[in-house]
């Protein structure tokens, strides 16, 4: 299921470009035409077919702002449709008349006619909605309602009536797509970490379970064949995510993949006979086919770039997707003036965002990266050196955090199906599993002493809630229930009150303060309507008085601090627009905060730097093509480690139809 958030960092640089057919690196089996005009370091993505494949929809970056565009197929001839202050995800209406999509200022679903003309919101309210797709027969938009009580996936009018349930779903978070035929409605149900596939019939009966394990996931808005008689799914029974096809008459499973990498992202072709899919088999992301029936996978795409957002042409023998091709670095550079200094480059890999983390001496910063093919925790020294591996697996582990002591390494890995949270050596060893629940954990955080990890799970509830578990092992303890999905956690200072951000089932997201111990949270922050707190991190300043983070309003944002015990904030921007300033970090002596700032003149990410007295800031030097994020500060004040993007993007049709001839179906 494609993912609709409010926007992180638009970290790419893209190309939109007719080129002729050609063979490039990807392979010998399969013909490529690439969409140019021309090359900018704006985003461009979320391309989508028109249901005849004459013409396609994309999202793009244009003056600081993002919008919704059609082409013909080609590329050619693009013409801007939204004029948001972020509009991305557009979705085809069955007609090929509307095209569906998010828009940021208000977190709602807006339609707009392919033509051009007037676009109008179906969506309100302090929840966020996305589009998912649209109901068979264009009476109505798929919308994914994330942020008030359990997610939900609603039906929002053409007409502009009100909106409402799909269908009387069970409790649980709901990723809903009805069959092609309208018939019947397939879904998955998410609780407790564990997630399961269902079919209902839409003249009525009780809802079927199609799946019991709870590893399940799906794209949700490709998932039904053609001819509405199956769903194809992924699972993590093995331990890593291969595909399965259900009978959803019969309740018969089917195993499609089998492999030590990662399958996911199944999509039907329209003529049922095969599936396209995702893989990290060979060490790196690609496009892979199967038949239906059974059979070996065949590769179409070979090249370290990523691709996303994949679909069939009608015609059955190309495909169409974007692609981003990367060069990321980890660097460090001096708030008071100096070049940075690359420690790390790597050229067609990740870097993941938000993962980057300084060692409290200062000498050694770990990072995410796919470099191996899997994502894996990486070392590199700040002095300089080569990089090195920590923990690995066939799957994910990341989301590292250093104790205080720097001794230990606490972090998040799949090796064992879900997400669990394990402590290995900071020199090397041997990890050792510190959850071991069939839910879900993440942004583990190390008490002030070291004797605790405050993290955020899923477990026993439909909504992330804020946990506590001691380090050396043992019986962990659920601090908040009802928090709304909590998105991150910090200690105080004094080890004796968490922070963290949710949303409670009246409001948006705020930033709230409960005893560690357990208690009544209470919330720091006021945002009302289309307001809300980042998701993208808070931090609490050295001497515990103070918390910084980024309130986000009619798609801008705008750091603020607000006292720990309770007060008004303060807002360090004076302007009103134009603004989008997220991650804020105090300096080891409180004295100044770096944000992660968008500029609107360059549309790329730079690192600011402000005076916690909230005078003018400074915006360090940067390249001109390179969106820098994720920053640390060392120990000593005088230095930010971060990462640094360049992307080149492209929308690519590719014609595999040698590849589905060497192994034609039975």
């Amino acid at each position: 299921m494609r993912t609709v958030m409010i926007r992180k960092s638009p970290l790419l640089l893209c190309v939109l470009a007719i080129a002729a057919c050609a063979r490039g690196p990807e392979g010998p089996d399969v013909d490529y035409r690439v969409a140019a005009t021309g090359e900018s370091p704006l985003l461009t993505r979320d391309v989508e077919l028109s249901p005849d494949g004459s013409r396609m929809a994309f999202s793009k970056q244009i003056d600081g702002l993002s919008a919704i565009y059609v082409a013909a197929a080609d590329g050619s001839n693009p013409l801007r449709l939204t004029h948001g202050v972020w509009d991305q995800s557009p979705y085809w209406s069955p007609d090929g008349r509307w095209l569906a999509y998010y828009s940021d200022e208000n977190a709602d679903v807006w339609v707009v006619p392919s033509a051009g003309g007037e676009a109008r919101g179906l969506t309100t309210g302090p929840a966020q909605d996305g589009p998912l797709g649209w109901m068979p027969d264009g009476s109505g938009v798929l919308v994914y309602r994330q942020g008030v009580g359990d997610a939900a996936t609603l039906v929002a009018p053409l007409d502009g009536g009100p909106v409402r349930p799909l269908f009387d779903a069970p409790a649980g978070n709901i990723a809903a797509m009805p069959s092609p035929d309208g018939s019947k409605i397939g879904f998955l149900v998410g609780s407790g970490g564990r997630q399961t596939l269902w079919v209902k019939d839409v003249a009525g009966g009780p809802a079927r379970q199609l799946t019991t394990e709870g590893f399940e996931d799906a794209r949700v808005v490709r998932m039904w064949s053609p001819d509405s008689k199956h769903i194809a799914y992924q699972s993590r029974r093995t331990g890593t995510s291969d595909l399965w096809v259900a009978d959803v008459e019969t309740g018969a499973l089917r195993q499609l993949t089998d492999d030590i990498r990662d399958d996911y992202g199944a999509t039907w072709s329209p003529d049922g006979r095969w599936i396209l899919f995702e893989s990290t088999r060979g060490g790196q992301e690609d496009q892979w086919v199967v038949p239906v029936e059974g059979g070996a996978a065949r590769r179409v795409t070979n090249d370290p770039e990523l691709e996303n957002n994949t679909s069939w042409a009608p015609n059955g023998h190309s495909i169409v997707f974007g692609t981003m091709r990367l060069t990321n670095a980890i660097e460090v550079r001096g708030v008071d003036g100096g070049a940075p200094r690359t420690l790390v480059s790597l050229n067609g890999y990740v870097i993941n965002g938000g993962q980057v983390e300084v060692s409290p001496d200062g000498r050694t910063v770990l990072f995410v990266s796919n470099r191996s093919g899997a994502y894996d925790i990486w070392s590199v020294p700040v002095a300089g050196g080569e990089m090195t591996q920590l923990a690995s697996s066939p799957t994910f582990d990341g989301d590292p955090a250093w104790s205080p002591d720097g001794q230990w390494i606490v972090f998040q890995s799949r090796r064992r199906g879900t997400a669990d949270l394990w402590i290995m050596p900071a020199a090397g060893g041997e990890p050792r599993q510190l959850t071991d629940w069939p839910s879900n954990e993440w942004r583990a955080h190390w008490s002030p002493d070291g004797t605790t990890i405050a993290f955020v799970s899923n477990r026993d509830a439909s909504q992330a809630e804020v946990w506590t578990i001691p380090a050396a092992g043992g019986a962990a303890t659920r601090v908040t229930r009802g928090a709304g999905g909590v998105g991150d956690v910090q200690w105080s200072r004094d080890g004796r009150t968490l922070f963290y951000t949710g949303a409670t089932a009246a409001g948006p997201r705020q930033l709230f303060r409960v005893p560690a111990s357990g208690g009544t949270p209470r919330a720091l922050t006021r945002a009302v309507g289309n307001a809300s707190i980042s998701g993208l991190g808070f931090d609490v300043s050295p001497d515990g008085a103070q918390v910084a983070y980024s309130y986000l309003v009619s798609g801008w944002g705008f750091v603020e601090t607000v006292p720990a015990a309770g007060g008004t904030p303060r807002r360090f921007s004076t302007d009103t627009t134009r603004v989008y300033q997220v991650i804020p970090r105090w300096s080891p002596d409180g004295s100044r905060i770096a944000i992660s700032d968008f500029n609107y003149e360059t549309n790329l990410g730079n690192l600011l730097v402000v005076p916690a007295t909230q005078d003018a800031g400074r915006r360090l030097p940067a390249a001109p093509d390179a969106w820098e994020q994720d920053q640390r500060w060392t120990p000593d004040g005088r230095s930010l480690v971060y990462s640094s993007a360049r992307a080149m993007n492209r929308f690519v049709t590719a014609d595999v139809s040698r590849v589905l001839a060497t192994t034609t179906p039975p």
